[in-house]
């Protein structure tokens, strides 16, 4: 290293040194770590003005959501309906015993999870949208008009000629030359059908 190199590197460190701060640590503070984390839980209490949230998780242990302002709040969604997205800027929704679940960030600095995205499982009773009555047979129908749309179009389904089976995951057949009729497929859908909750 060349003495001005050397000089003008001893001049920096001397501006960047307080006196006496002979450490980097001292110098620099380290910058805290941060992780991506999901919680699930039962909302115990809320603060609207502080726009936090306490959590009574699975396992009996609390967490505390800080809701960041640019979270995305919404309502669990089936096949069958459109989410309900809420006001972020309010806080209403938190009520005691709705349950959530939450996805954002854990700074190493603070036990809080800053909620980016925060879904509700519940209405305001409390009891998980999924275990209302229809839920699952919603579902099923939902996923056996897609597959019959996708496999067979708008032709009748006794048609067998446009049965497709190698479909993109939007419904929409793929190029002739990668068509496939295979009844397997069909197979897999009459047992996702039957292993769901109740019945049509």
């Amino acid at each position: 290293m060349n003495a001005n190199l050397r000089a003008a590197w001893g001049i920096l460190f001397f501006i960047l040194t307080p006196l006496g701060a002979t450490r980097a640590e001292e110098i620099f503070p380290p910058v805290p770590t941060v992780r991506f984390d999901r919680v699930q839980g039962i909302v115990e209490s809320s603060n609207a003005e502080a726009r936090t949230v306490e959590l009574r998780l699975v396992g009996g242990e609390t967490q505390r959501l800080r809701i960041a302002n640019n979270v995305y709040l919404h309502t669990l969604r089936g096949l069958d309906e459109r989410e309900l997205i809420l006001d972020p800027t309010g806080m209403d929704a938190f009520r005691k015993g709705v349950r959530v679940a939450a996805a954002g960030l854990i700074y190493s600095d603070a036990p809080d999870l800053v909620a980016k995205d925060v879904i509700f499982l519940s209405g305001a009773d409390g009891a998980p949208v999924f275990e209302q009555a229809g839920w699952w047979n919603s579902q099923a129908r939902e996923l056996a008009d897609f597959w019959i749309r996708a496999q067979f179009g708008e032709n009748d389904i006794g048609d067998p000629s446009s049965y497709r089976t190698d479909i993109t995951k939007t419904g929409t057949k793929r190029s002739e030359t990668v068509n496939l009729q295979e009844t397997a497929t069909i197979a897999r859908l009459i047992y996702g059908l039957s292993s769901t909750q109740g019945s049509f």
